[in-house]
């Protein structure tokens, strides 16, 4: 399965990804390991969406990460 989630910081920022395995993901993001949220303060998952296959899930992150 692959989550495709929404992360809001402190000053509202949003940050769009996917992943197979959320609670790593998102230790990864709030340790600063990861070069395009590091500077996010304080992440919190605030929209997931479930599904079944790679394809889906990553065609439904490039539209969040593209749509105005």
């Amino acid at each position: 399965m692959y989550i495709v989630y929404i992360l809001q910081d402190s000053g509202e920022k949003l940050y769009k990804g996917m992943t197979s395995n959320l609670a790593r993901r998102l230790a990864e993001h709030k340790s600063g390991h990861t070069a395009s949220t590091k500077q996010l303060k304080n992440p919190v998952v605030v929209y997931t969406e479930k599904y079944d296959n790679f394809k889906q899930a990553r065609e439904r992150e490039i539209y969040f990460k593209t749509a105005a």
